[in-house]
C-alpha cells in the first residue's frame, strides 16, 4: 500500500512529536544499504492499542526543544503541511495535522507565558511575606 505523501508527512510529524524513531529498512535499489523509513514507523505506531491515548494525554507543557525544532524546520514551514491539504487525503490526517500545529502554537505561547507566570508567583510570594509582616505589626 502506498499512501498519499500528505498522509506520510503528517504521520512522520506525529512520530517525531511522540519521539519515535524511524524504522531502518533495506533500500529497494540497494538491499545491502538501509534507509530511514518513517512510514513503517507510522504504521507500527498506529497499530498500538493506546495510540489515541498517547495523543490525548500528551505532555504539552514539557515538549523537548529538539522535538519542536524538528517540527518547525520540517513541517510547520512546509506549505504542503496544512490541514486543508491533509483533509483531501484523509479526515484523520487533517485532525493529526491540526494536533501537531496546535502543539506548535501552544509551545510558542508557553515560552512567552511561563516566565511571566514565574514572575507573578515570585511577586505573590513577596506579597504574602509582606502581608504576614503587616499582620504581625
Amino acid at each position: 500500500m502506498k499512501p498519499p505523501s500528505t498522509i506520510k508527512k503528517v504521520l512522520h510529524a506525529v512520530c517525531i512529536m511522540l519521539q519515535r524513531k524511524a524504522e531502518r529498512t533495506p533500500k529497494k535499489d540497494r538491499p545491502q544499504e538501509f534507509e530511514e523509513n518513517w512510514w513503517a514507523a507510522s504504521q507500527k505506531l498506529m497499530r498500538e492499542r493506546n495510540f489515541m491515548d498517547q495523543l490525548l494525554q500528551y505532555d504539552k507543557d514539557h515538549i523537548p526543544e529538539g522535538v519542536m525544532k524538528k517540527i518547525r524546520e520540517k513541517f510547520v514551514t512546509d506549505p504542503e503541511f496544512k490541514p486543508q491539504r491533509a483533509e483531501k487525503a484523509s479526515i484523520a490526517a487533517k485532525g493529526l495535522c491540526q494536533w501537531v500545529l496546535a502543539l506548535d502554537q501552544y509551545d510558542r505561547v508557553l515560552k512567552i507565558v511561563r516566565p511571566k507566570k514565574a514572575k507573578a508567583a515570585a511577586a505573590d510570594e513577596k506579597y504574602q511575606v509582606t502581608l504576614q509582616g503587616l499582620q504581625r505589626k
